[in-house]
């Protein structure tokens, strides 16, 4: 994995502003773009960002601040390796808090690579110390396989780390103790320090159809379906006798993006808005109507929420 954690934050509260009507559709207002393609600067509904770019047109710079206040939502600035990796990540707006650690929000934090460009450390760099928001650690073989991990999430209390390690003793890329198809996929996975045991299955083209963990109190297992094209149109998930079905509808003009999702007896669940990557967008019915904007940042490794509600005018 080329960066070990995607970073959430809490969702910000909606304010008069984010209670969108049902008929909305306006998700971004303007875009303003540097001579090369990237945006410098992007004006949402709630909301507005800009990105600042070092000499070799990587982001330098990311502000997100809401229109209503002007308050922060999301500052960060980005240092980089001279191959180009990103090497720091730092939040301006880190902070304990007043009630850490439950107000805690320590989101700085560094990579390390090895001389092949493999991740093979990352950690906090903030106030929180390594463990926040996360220390993890990796190494691999000469095949690229991962060998070993350790790590562990939001240690402000320095909570013991997790540890996993792998061997390949046949050197045909086949993990000792994991089950393997004729085509190497793997088609079960023992229990661990860090995960549950989990079977697996593929239909005729390699494509994943079931995936069933054996956790210590339930048993989930999820499904796939796929069409013509080799693209997922169907999931569901079961566990203990609970089962969430989705039917996936794309869109062509959009190549293929993910456009809405389906229950079983073709009621619209979620609608997903995109916009090119400056917002990830998705209409919700289920357990009420409102409305998820997620922002992420140009990295593409921070991203936070703005729930607003939908109601009818």
């Amino acid at each position: 994995m080329p960066f070990p954690n995607m970073i959430v934050r809490p969702p910000e509260p909606a304010t008069t502003a984010s209670r969108l009507p049902s008929w909305f559709t306006s998700y971004v207002t303007d875009v303003k773009y540097r001579a090369w393609g990237a945006p410098k600067s992007v004006s949402y509904r709630d909301a507005g960002s800009t990105i600042s770019y070092n000499a070799r047109m990587q982001p330098e710079q990311f502000r997100l601040t809401a229109n209503a206040t002007g308050a922060s939502i999301i500052r960060e600035n980005y240092g980089y390796f001279a191959d180009g990796k990103i090497a720091t990540l730092t939040d301006l707006d880190d902070t304990p808090g007043t009630n850490p650690p439950t107000t805690l929000r320590f989101l700085s934090r560094a990579y390390i690579y090895d001389q092949l460009g493999r991740v093979t450390m990352s950690y906090g760099t903030g106030g929180g110390g390594q463990g926040v928001p996360y220390s993890q650690s990796y190494s691999y073989d000469e095949y690229g396989n991962t060998t070993g991990r350790s790590g562990v999430y939001y240690s402000y209390n320095n909570n013991p780390y997790t540890f996993d390690s792998a061997s390949y003793p046949n050197n045909d890329n086949r993990r000792s103790g994991w089950s393997y198809n004729a085509d190497g996929l793997v088609t079960a996975s023992p229990l661990s320090s860090t995960d549950r045991p989990r079977n697996m299955s593929y239909d005729a083209a390699g494509r994943l159809v079931t995936s069933t963990e054996f956790g210590q109190f339930n048993t989930t297992t999820y499904s796939a379906g796929y069409d013509g094209d080799g693209q997922l149109m169907y999931e569901s998930s079961n566990t203990s006798s609970v089962t969430t079905t989705s039917y996936i509808v794309r869109s062509t003009a959009l190549g293929g993006e993910v456009l809405a999702r389906l229950d079983q007896s073709g009621n619209k669940k979620t609608t997903q808005v995109s916009a090119e990557g400056l917002l990830f967008a998705t209409q919700s019915t289920v357990g009420g109507a409102f409305v998820l904007a997620t922002y992420r940042n140009p990295l593409g490794i921070t991203e936070t929420l703005i729930i607003g509600k939908l109601v009818k005018v």
